[in-house]
């Protein structure tokens, strides 16, 4: 037998924007120069297809051992294609399928903690230092280690899911899966009990005995349908989602299953929940259909045509700095749009959306206990708000219903009745229009799924924002 092939036909991988290559190429020059084998679309790359593109950008990232990400502005870190790069190499450091190096280059005008985590936890440098990159892209014996996970005890285990999910083997918690993305998990040779678990509806997963004998195994998981056998008695469902599109923006809809819920201070909210949570009272609503997300500043541009956001670090960071009477604004044009009747969550609709609807834990917050988990708040914000649907969702499959900002309701304030309700609209007038969920300056106490704030009308912070709904017969 010949020497074996090297894993690696790249050492570096570099991820950049066309508005970048200038500097991109400067750096691949630099690289190459230096004896270094450098992937650069712009270098290796004609125009092709994007599905082509796709699958070669798959290829060289799979074949690469580092990877550098150039950015001039943090527009440039989230948008389409760096972030499915970057992120692809993070799952496979994460998983440990690779072992090298994510480094980030980038402007003096980002600053390192707008990163996402991902990037953060890396080295990063300035233009003007892009030279010391070097000193942390050694060229590594892919030779050798590549030779011991193909005749040695290890064995990549890949695996791709159409659905968000969590990854066991063995009953243990290996890692998040995102939809359509490839992950790499190096596993020793051997038999392991694998399952999937869909993070939207924990009744619908998939699990099997797999034996990873040979160099890599593939695993192509459609969650369509929950395991029947062991779910007789179930007929679990996946929401139904809708999802719109307004000037090249789309947005998600997730439809909400009529139902009964006890509103207000509910005994996991806390004993000293405030006097304006009570009395705990019933509540049955009609189905309708709530904003996966809050209102992005890419949906409000999109709309509106400005931005009146403070932190402006991402198009997929929550638009904030909106009033009640400006979110009205916006539905009226985004309804001219796209021919809809959005609108505003009722106060009763928000909670009972909050609360995960008829999939119900009793959590404390939007999706779970502990709160660093589910949201963006005080303790872990570093005071600005974050791209939404960065933490877990919801049973419903809603993100940040709790943290990142408050989201307006319709509804005027007031005191809760003792006596059970269908549908409530909130009281005539009242001290204020309601307001839910905590935000990224918010304490724990705040994020509670049962508080209630408001304030007038007209008033606009950069902790406000809001989050749609709509009818399902509309």
């Amino acid at each position: 037998m010949g020497a074996p092939i090297s894993k690696y036909e790249y050492d570096v991988f570099i991820s950049s924007k066309s508005e970048d290559y200038p500097i991109a190429e400067q750096i691949y020059d630099f690289l190459h120069s230096k004896g270094l084998s450098v992937f650069l679309a712009s270098k290796k790359l004609d125009e092709i297809g994007e599905a082509q593109y796709a699958l070669a950008i798959d290829e060289a990232i799979d074949k690469s051992n580092h990877m550098v990400v150039v950015a001039s502005s943090i527009d440039h870190i989230f948008s389409k294609w760096i972030q499915y790069e970057w992120s692809i190499f993070s799952n496979d450091l994460k998983s440990g399928y690779k072992t090298g190096n994510l480094l980030t280059v980038l402007s003096p005008r980002v600053s390192l903690k707008d990163l996402p985590a991902s990037l953060r936890h890396q080295q990063s440098f300035i233009f003007k230092d892009y030279q010391k990159v070097l000193s942390y892209l050694p060229k590594q014996n892919a030779m050798t280690s590549y030779a011991q996970n193909q005749e040695g005890d290890k064995v990549i285990y890949k695996i791709r899911v159409n659905q968000r999910c969590r990854l066991y083997i063995d009953d243990e918690e290996l890692q998040i899966l995102e939809p359509s993305k490839l992950v790499k998990v190096l596993l020793d040779k051997g038999e392991y009990l694998r399952k999937v678990v869909s993070l939207e509806n924990e009744s619908l997963y998939d699990e099997k005995n797999i034996c990873l004998l040979g160099n890599s195994v593939l695993d192509d998981i459609k969650l369509e349908g929950g395991n029947q056998e062991q779910h007789e008695d179930s007929t679990p469902k996946q929401p139904v989602k809708e999802v719109i599109t307004v000037n090249g923006i789309s947005f998600t809809m997730v439809q909400i299953e009529a139902g009964t819920f006890t509103m207000g201070a509910t005994p996991e909210q806390g004993k000293d929940a405030f006097e304006d949570e009570k009395p705990a009272h019933e509540v049955s609503l009609s189905g309708y259909l709530i904003g996966e997300t809050v209102v992005t500043q890419e949906l409000w541009w999109a709309v509106m045509g400005s931005n009146p956001s403070y932190f402006q670090t991402s198009p997929r960071n929550p638009v904030e700095q909106i009033t009640w009477k400006d979110c009205l604004e916006f539905i009226e044009k985004l309804n001219r749009l796209t021919n809809k009747h959005f609108r505003l969550p009722t106060e009763a609709e928000w909670e009972y959306a909050a609360r995960g609807g008829h999939k119900s834990k009793g959590y404390k917050f939007a999706g779970g206990n502990i709160l660093e988990e589910v949201a963006w708040a005080d303790e872990n914000s570093e005071s600005v708000t974050h791209p939404v649907a960065q933490k877990n969702a919801n049973e419903l499959g809603l993100y940040d219903m709790s943290g990142n900002v408050w989201e307006w309701c319709r509804d005027w304030k007031g005191p809760f009745p003792a006596e059970s309700q269908v549908d409530p609209q909130g009281p005539s007038s009242g001290t204020g229009r309601i307001f839910r969920g905590g935000s990224w300056n918010s304490s724990a106490w705040n994020c509670r799924i049962s508080y209630r704030n408001r304030n007038s009308e007209t008033y606009r912070s950069s902790y406000l924002g809001m989050r749609l709904a709509m009818d399902i017969d509309k």
